[in-house]
């Protein structure tokens, strides 16, 4: 062999080394990306919860105290005072300060460890996205369904770097609870490239920022045309409509859209 020849063939082979190197980077930003959209979920339910934990302790405390106001009649207050003065000391006061609060604990916040997303079949270019995504809208809560291992992060709106780093609530007004109906949407190739293996009855949970877990189960599954905007209506029962573009293999802009509906129960 030449020595031109085993220039040209070393060239071939750190250049198929370099082009492995970067598909392994490319998996790693994906699957950092998607996890620190969830722990930000994390975060701000930990966070809520430990205002909610004090709010609370706050109320019940001064509860207390107003108890202990109207437990003691005039004549006893008095006689209190009356104590305390033969006895130079100082009267006994009841205030409305509130007690002192232990701080809570990080143990005592609790904390879903997500599973990482599979990423094994999802396209080059969806993966690639994660590398430059930053989404600038809320974070909503999370969206887990077991039977496919997804857990994702919900964002405020379907803008391309949402849908790149989680899904996305499609209409605003709809809430966490399923109320009004909660559509979300996301890409067949990336988070959504699974629900076309969901069925009747498996079930599915949107975690919101307070924590509060809401459990649906599948009622339906369907394939409609872009037009098909009824889906998002809104229906009598608390329900989570789940929306990507299909078929979920089809090479260029997919024609149609499947559809996830999940009822609370």
């Amino acid at each position: 062999m030449s020595a031109k020849l085993i220039v040209i063939e070393r060239c071939l082979i750190v250049l198929g080394l370099i082009c492995l190197s970067l598909f392994a980077m490319s998996r790693l930003h994906a699957a950092y990306g998607e996890q620190a959209a969830i722990d930000d979920v994390n975060a701000i339910i930990a966070s809520n919860q430990a205002k909610q934990k004090r709010l609370s302790d706050d109320l019940t405390a001064e509860g207390f105290i107003l108890d202990q106001v109207s437990a003691i009649s005039p004549s006893q207050y008095a006689a209190k005072n009356q104590y305390a003065a033969q006895n130079q000391s100082t009267p006994h006061q009841i205030t409305n300060e509130p007690f002192t609060h232990h701080k809570i604990s990080d143990a005592a916040e609790p904390k879903t460890e997500p599973s990482e997303p599979n990423m094994s079949d999802w396209s080059q270019t969806r993966i690639d996205g994660f590398t430059t995504a930053e989404p600038t809208s809320p974070l909503l809560g999370l969206l887990s369904i077991p039977s496919i291992k997804l857990e994702v992060a919900v964002f405020d709106g379907i803008a391309e770097v949402n849908l790149n780093r989680g899904v996305g609530r499609v209409i605003p007004s709809r809430r966490m609870n399923g109320e009004g109906n909660l559509s979300l949407a996301g890409h067949r190739d990336g988070f959504f490239r699974k629900i076309g293996q969901l069925t009747l009855g498996q079930e599915l949970s949107i975690t919101d920022l307070n924590g509060e877990v809401h459990r649906f189960r599948v009622v339906d599954t369907w394939i409609v045309e872009p037009k098909d905007t009824y889906v998002m209506k809104r229906t009598s029962k608390p329900s989570v409509t789940l929306i990507t573009c299909y078929p979920f293999y089809f090479v260029g802009s997919a024609p149609q859209r499947y559809i996830v509906r999940a009822e609370k129960f």
